[in-house]
Parts: structure tokens; C-alpha cells; sequence
């Protein structure tokens, strides 16, 4: 079951005091008991921690809570994860460490940083479970991860160009304020496009040491949570890494998750999804991926996917999507 950290819960308790709101009745309506926050380690059912956000985000006296949590938020509020991102060598640095342990947070939304384009890279959220407050959650967290590249530099970070996968709200010219650049709606998905010289500038008043040592906790954190993650899961993010030039068979992943190939394909079967369905899954999400970045041709993002020549590729992506990978990367322009 997917579920939030205490810290993240606690962002919005310290919001809701922060917006001048009894945060006492929010816990009571989500049926949280204030004594679950008083455990560092401690995760909260997600369904709970949505009705705690929904029930301030109503009572909240701003145009956009989302915004409104984004713009006031300090790394420091991430816990393990924030105090290791503060001490990252550059903004680049710091949100590849975000990248890889913002499972420590909570599942719900995966980042991820593409690969350096001609000029930048695209931060991109991949994945977002949070349907019932999508908009909600699609303005709080990138406008929370600027405020972080923002504290972290102490210099004016702005995206080139911010992408929402929301239709246009009321309050739109909030957006501009906020992230001090153009701002696209329906745009099939949530992003920024973050300028390399942005990317490089280094984090100030950083200590090497204290990066390692949180790295050394975000990596025991996040090993905990892995081994509680469902079997499909594990398999899905094994798949993510292995698929590169080739398709990795299930032996291979099976090996990767220290068990066999038969109990990995009867555990798979009991939730209710196969291997064949996840490799499916996984070539999806990085061809999707891959054909953001146009420094790549079409041809290249087939090999890195493991089809054995590009037209194998046009017809898998054509049967995911509806649409061709010229067509969708076309449409990606603007």
C-alpha cells in the first residue's frame, strides 16, 4: 500500500499553522492521530495524508495552496533527503541525489532528470499517484523544487519554461509569479526545463562530509523501503535500469532480486501482472522518455530500448500509444 513519510505529512501541518488554521481538526477529518507524527520514521496510509490535504488545501485563505506550499518551502522540510541535497557539489548534483531517493519521502510522484540536452535537461515528473488532487499536487511540487534550486543557490533560479499537464486555473498568473517564466497548460505533462548554467552553479555553505553521511542514511532508508515495495514494483524499477541496448531476460531481473525465475514468475501472477507486462511497461516509460530529448534520433532511442531495428519500435510505440514516435515527439514542440 502506498503511503507518505512523517515528514511529509508534518509539511502540511506546519502549512496549515503557517496560513494561521488549527491543524486539529484537518488531523481529526483525515483520521490522523497527532501521536503518529511524533515518530521520524514513521509513514502514513496515503489515502489518510490526501484527506489531510484536501481538508487545508479547502480552508486554506489563498488562491492555490499548491503554489502557495511550493513557493514557502525550504529543503530542510525534505528530512534525510533535504539535509543531503543541501550539501550536494551543484543544483545538478543535488537534484540526481533528489532523483534517487525521493522514495525516502513518499511514493507519491517519481521525478526524474533527463539526460544534458544542447542546453539543459528536462526535470520531468514520470509518475503521479495522486489522481484525486492531481492539480494540487502538479503545482506544490515543482514550484517546491525551485524554491529548493533557489535556496540552494541563493540566486534567482528560474525555469526556461514550465509545463503543466493540468488544464489552465483561474489563478494562472500565480504560475508566472511563481516560477518567473512562461508557463504551457495541457500540455500532456509536468516539467521543467532547467538551463545548463543553472544546473551548474554550486550549492553554497555545502560540507562534503555531511553528504556522505546522509547520503549513507538516505541509502538505508531507502533499502528498507525496497524490500517492503510489492514484487512488481521491484521488478519495474530493475527493468528501468537494465533496459539498454538490450531486453534483459527475466533471469537476469530474477538474479537482480536474489530469487528464481519460477517464484518471481508465480509472485508476479499472484499480483496480478506479468514479467512481459512489466518489460511492456518499462519500454513505455523510457521511450517516452528518451524521445524528449531531440539530440537523440528516433533510430538511437529503438537501440537503447532493445528492439532489434526501429520499425520493431514504431509498431510497440504505436500500440501503446495510439500514436507514432515522430508524431508524439512532434507534439512534444513548443
Amino acid at each position: 500500500m502506498a503511503d507518505a513519510s512523517v515528514g511529509a505529512v508534518k509539511l502540511h501541518v506546519g502549512a496549515a499553522l503557517g496560513l494561521s488554521l488549527d491543524p486539529g481538526p484537518h488531523l481529526h477529518a483525515a483520521g490522523i492521530d497527532p501521536a503518529e507524527l511524533e515518530d521520524p520514521d514513521g509513514r502514513i496510509e496515503l489515502a489518510r495524508a490526501i484527506r489531510l490535504i484536501e481538508s487545508i488545501a479547502a480552508a486554506a485563505p489563498v488562491p492555490s495552496y499548491g503554489l502557495w506550499l511550493g513557493e514557502h518551502f525550504h529543503p530542510t522540510k525534505l528530512s534525510l533527503v533535504g539535509y543531503l541535497v543541501m550539501n550536494a557539489e551543484s543544483l545538478r548534483d543535488a537534484l540526481e541525489l533528489f532523483c534517487r531517493y525521493q522514495q525516502v519521502i513518499g511514493g507519491a510522484f517519481i521525478w526524474r532528470l533527463g539526460e544534458p540536452g544542447t542546453d539543459g535537461a528536462w526535470l520531468e515528473m514520470v509518475e503521479m499517484r495522486l489522481p484525486a488532487i492531481a492539480t494540487l499536487a502538479q503545482e506544490w511540487s515543482p514550484a517546491a523544487i525551485i524554491s529548493t534550486l533557489r535556496v540552494l543557490s541563493a540566486e534567482a533560479i528560474a525555469p526556461r519554461r514550465a509545463c503543466f499537464a493540468h488544464a489552465e486555473p483561474s489563478w494562472s498568473a500565480e504560475y508566472a509569479r511563481v516560477f518567473r517564466c512562461p508557463c504551457e497548460f495541457d500540455a500532456g505533462r509536468t516539467g521543467l526545463w532547467l538551463d545548463d548554467a543553472d544546473l551548474d552553479k554550486p550549492v553554497v555553505h555545502r560540507e562534503p562530509a555531511l553528504q556522505a553521511h546522509f547520503q549513507q542514511l538516505c541509502e538505508r532508508a531507502l533499502s528498507r523501503l525496497e524490500d517492503e515495495l510489492p514484487l512488481s514494483r521491484r521488478v519495474l524499477d530493475a527493468l528501468l535500469k537494465r533496459v539498454a541496448g538490450e531486453e534483459p531476460s527475466i533471469a537476469v531481473v530474477a538474479r537482480d532480486l536474489s530469487m528464481s525465475t519460477r517464484s518471481l514468475q508465480a509472485q508476479l501472477q499472484d499480483e496480478g501482472t506479468s514479467y512481459k507486462a512489466l518489460l511492456a511497461r518499462a519500454r513505455r516509460e523510457l521511450s517516452e522518455h528518451h524521445l524528449r530529448d531531440r539530440s537523440m534520433s528516433i533510430a538511437e532511442v529503438s537501440f537503447l530500448l532493445g528492439f532489434s531495428e526501429p520499425s520493431a519500435f514504431h509498431r510497440a510505440f504505436k500500440r501503446w500509444t495510439g500514436s507514432t514516435p515522430a508524431a508524439y515527439r512532434n507534439s512534444l514542440a513548443g
